[in-house]
């Protein structure tokens, strides 16, 4: 059976691409719109993690807690360069972000439309496009539990922020997004287990479900806010160890609709969880 030329051609040019790669992923055939951590050190108090992702850029990350004292410290290196991204340090009642060698007093009312400006511009940023993957990657891969560690949560946070920014640059018409995923039933399918008639895992941290027939839809009709996520396309489990309801989560929620959104101050370092929380709970989720 003689074999079709377009099949000969196809062949030849899966050689020629495999005797060039000599048998290695090289970086840009990461999966697009991906990461994948390349390196990941820990102490008894800190943990180190390098991400890599397919736009060249890797982000380094610094995770730190001690008693009285957490920090997080995100650098971006591409090419032999590295620098300095985002902070954000948190001890006793100090806090404060760090954004691109500017510092924020995050409790100082008047810098809050400035500190908002600058982290708007650096999540906007076409190097920093990737920064929610890399950080959607540590939640998947290395499981921290946000409501044991601050530095954990404040990655978290930022990563939700940056996946929710690219998700509402991405998506067109608002209206026809809403359409099809409406259509679609555009929920996490990890809301399911948690939620509706029949949930196969139990809530934690205090956390609170709508275990009914109409529990799905009026979790869609709710935004699922209060869920400790971006919103109903992608439930983070690990920030507060579940995909249920949170007082401090929906507290938060609420400091992340105010006047900055999810870009205020009040919404990044996760107030209402971290600090200002209505309970006595030090992680209040």
């Amino acid at each position: 059976m003689k074999i079709p030329s377009f099949v000969l051609n196809l062949l030849c040019l899966l050689l020629v691409q495999a005797e060039h790669s000599g048998g290695q992923t090289p970086h840009s055939e990461i999966k697009p719109n991906s990461c994948e951590i390349s390196s990941s050190t820990s102490t008894e108090h800190s943990k180190d993690v390098t991400v890599k992702c397919v736009s060249g850029w890797d982000f380094i990350v610094h995770l730190e807690d001690r008693e009285g004292m957490s920090l997080l410290q995100v650098k971006g290196q591409k090419d032999g360069a590295e620098e300095e991204l985002i902070s954000v340090e948190h001890s006793g009642a100090d806090m404060s972000i760090g954004i691109q060698g500017e510092t924020f007093d995050v409790l100082d009312g008047d810098t809050a439309e400035s500190e908002s400006k600058a982290l708007s511009n650096l999540l906007m940023e076409k190097d920093f496009s990737h920064f929610g993957a890399a950080v959607k990657e540590v939640h998947d891969k290395l499981q921290l539990p946000g409501w044991r560690s601050h530095s954990a949560m404040f990655l978290y946070r930022l990563g939700i922020a940056a996946t929710s920014l690219k998700k509402q640059d991405s998506a067109g018409d608002k209206d026809d997004t809403l359409r099809l995923q409406k259509r679609f039933w555009g929920l996490d399918k990890e809301y399911r287990d948690y939620h509706g008639p029949s949930p196969s895992k139990s809530c934690v941290q205090n956390g609170s479900n709508y275990a009914t027939s109409d529990g799905l839809k009026r979790l869609w009709d709710e935004e699922c806010l209060g869920t400790c996520g971006p919103s109903c396309w992608e439930c983070w489990a690990w920030v507060c160890g579940d995909c249920c309801h949170h007082t401090g989560c929906l507290r938060h929620d609420n400091f992340c609709g105010g006047p900055m959104g999810k870009l205020g101050s009040d919404c990044v370092t996760m107030r209402g969880v971290l600090w200002d929380t209505v309970t006595d709970t030090p992680y209040d989720c």
